[in-house]
């Protein structure tokens, strides 16, 4: 994944951080390509305020989590 693109880690476990996709959605061959590359999340119909979700132990976050020491450019 291109640096600018890469997702962050999670500041509670380390694991990838994905973006929320809430509501009702059409499945197709990209929403699946990037849920199994652990890009985004489904979030379900409730519309809450969090954005990005761990892939690891579900926390949620509204903005997306600063890049930990080793993520730094």
């Amino acid at each position: 994944m291109p640096e600018e693109t890469r997702l962050p880690s999670c500041p509670r476990c380390g694991q990838r951080v994905a973006r929320l996709v809430y509501g009702r959605v059409r499945p197709s061959e990209e929403l699946q390509r990037a849920l199994d590359a652990g890009e985004v999340v489904l979030a379900g119909c409730v519309v809450e305020s969090s954005r990005w979700c761990c892939t690891g132990c579900g926390e949620r976050y509204v903005d997306a989590p600063a890049p930990g020491p080793e993520e730094q450019p």
